[in-house]
């Protein structure tokens, strides 16, 4: 099966209803004698189409056979080809609906985890006025530590939707990344590497890794100083 414009075929003429459009002979019928594909080179004869129609009255299409030679069509025949249009639809729309459930799904993720970066930010201030409290005493530092990693794990979702691409730098992203758990810890963070594109899928987990990594070795580090 192969697709066609609907120009110069008789598909623009077949589209407009809604009913089953038959040429037994082109060169008799004058719906198509002026057609290119009719009185030129190609020599078109026989024409049946059925439309394809949406669900909610549509017409996309159509579903047609040809032939260089003019031929009758019986009704049972028409009424396979209206069925053979039916499951081509069928086969275009759940296409099309799985389409939209993966776009709405996707934009169901995006709206959580941005939630879920607003409740962490929540908690991370929490903790740090928390860590400030002359009430806490020695717990003032662990409390702190909380406070930085909840806040540090926040930016790893807020930079994972910062690129809509299919896949996106992985140095560009971690120097984000980066640069915020910088100014949450109250370290320098460096980062170097080749440019490579990654896919967007993986960028989360390398994010929530870069995030453990870097706040065990600022934790360490703090400890040691001390």
């Amino acid at each position: 099966m192969k697709q066609t414009d609907r120009e110069p075929g008789l598909c623009a003429s077949a589209i407009l209803g809604n009913a089953p459009y038959l040429i037994e002979d082109a060169r008799k019928d004058p719906r198509s004698l002026a057609n290119p594909l009719v009185a030129g080179e190609f020599g078109l004869r026989f024409y049946a189409a059925v439309p394809l129609t949406t669900s909610d009255g549509h017409n996309l299409g159509t579903l047609c056979v040809i032939d260089k030679e003019p031929r009758p069509i019986k009704q049972e025949q028409i009424e396979d080809l209206k069925d053979l249009a039916s499951i081509v639809m069928d086969q275009l729309e759940l296409g099309l609906s799985s389409r939209h459930a993966v776009s709405k799904a996707n934009l169901m993720a995006k709206e959580i985890d941005h939630r879920v970066m607003n409740s962490l930010q929540f908690v991370s201030g929490l903790l740090t006025m928390q860590s400030r409290s002359p009430d806490v005493g020695e717990a003032a530092t662990h409390l702190e530590l909380a406070a930085h990693r909840v806040a540090a794990v926040a930016q790893v979702h807020r930079h994972f939707y910062a690129d809509a691409a299919d896949e996106v730098s992985c140095v560009a992203y971690l120097r984000r990344l980066s640069d915020d758990l910088a100014a949450i810890l109250g370290r320098e963070i460096v980062v170097t590497g080749d440019d490579e594109m990654v896919p967007a899928t993986a960028i989360q987990p390398i994010g929530l890794i870069t995030n453990e990594l870097v706040t065990n070795a600022a934790k360490h580090g703090r400890a040691k100083s001390t």
